[in-house]
């Protein structure tokens, strides 16, 4: 069972429809700093509390990032569970169980814990807003004749 996340803010909602009719270049900027935002979003849940849980390694093994744009959307993922990276072979389908329970436990590595995501996600939206309101900014700029 793999996780997925929605972010949902105006912000998001007024890049969204700016890609509606966007020059290329701006659905460029939007996309990568989706791609930011998400691999920043990732390294914090492997490096900073609440960590990934590890016990031998194959769910964080499992932690990607994949970014998707067409003419009208972007869509970004972070997920953690499915195919591991070897030397990893089960598949890791616990994903959201151990992101979601939030009982005590002993994890083997310290720091380690529930909402090893959504912490993160919640923690670095701010900044992610702030960037995508620069582009939509940038946007505006560029077809008034300015930047």
């Amino acid at each position: 069972m793999a996780l997925t996340f929605k972010i949902d803010t105006t912000e998001v909602q007024k890049a969204a429809k700016l890609l509606q009719n966007a020059d290329p270049r701006v659905r460029r900027a939007v996309r990568d700093e989706v791609e930011i935002y998400l691999n920043n979003v990732l390294y914090d849940s492997k490096t900073k509390p609440p960590k990934v849980p590890v016990d031998i390694g194959a769910l964080q093994s499992t932690g990607h990032v994949e970014v998707k744009s067409t003419q009208k959307t972007v869509r970004g993922t972070i997920s953690y569970g499915g195919i591991p990276s070897p030397p990893f072979t089960k598949e890791v389908d616990y994903a959201a169980v151990v992101h979601d329970d939030l009982r005590p436990k002993n994890f083997q590595r310290p720091g380690s814990g529930p909402k090893f995501v959504s912490t993160h996600l919640n923690h670095r939206e701010p900044e992610f807003v702030e960037a995508l309101n620069q582009v939509y900014l940038d946007a505006l700029g560029s077809e008034g004749g300015g930047s």
